[in-house]
């Protein structure tokens, strides 16, 4: 995982997340970095900038550890995509739980840590608009200050 992390908002077993579009996938810390929609392009950014070592589904397994852990963590962080991640038009075919399907950088991250975490638990996930998470960020920062 990139050393910055991007987490889920989280309120009690109410999870509000998952569409908010940045994560470890493709966080672009350089100028000078590739904007990659691909997963081959992704997994060698990942293992130029982040020290990581494998495939695509060493990443995305990655990926679906380090997520399940911050999302049963009741972290209140969103997660956040770049929108090269959402390119399904030349996306390739990836198998995720032996199901092979057409899917963009996103939407296999998707499918990758919700269902890890359906196996998990039976806690609804709830996906806020940009301007809800908006909303919510000074209530956040009050209960923070307040050593919640």
């Amino acid at each position: 995982m990139a050393t910055q992390e991007f987490r889920s908002l989280l309120v009690g077993p109410q999870i509000y997340t998952i569409t908010q579009v940045l994560t470890s996938i493709i966080w672009l810390k350089s100028s000078n970095m590739k904007q990659c929609h691909l997963p081959d392009c992704t997994v060698q950014e990942w293992i130029d900038t982040s020290a990581g070592s494998g495939d695509w589904n060493a990443l995305l397994a990655l990926e679906k550890q380090t997520n399940t852990r911050h999302l049963l963590g009741l972290h209140r962080e969103p997660f956040m995509f770049h929108q090269a991640n959402m390119n399904y038009v030349t996306a390739p075919k990836t198998t995720i739980n032996g199901v092979s399907s057409k899917l963009s950088l996103l939407q296999a991250w998707v499918e990758t840590v919700t269902q890890e975490l359906v196996r998990l638990t039976d806690w609804p996930i709830i996906t806020l608009k940009h301007d809800d998470v908006s909303c919510n960020y000074p209530r956040t920062c009050i209960f923070s200050a307040n050593n919640h």
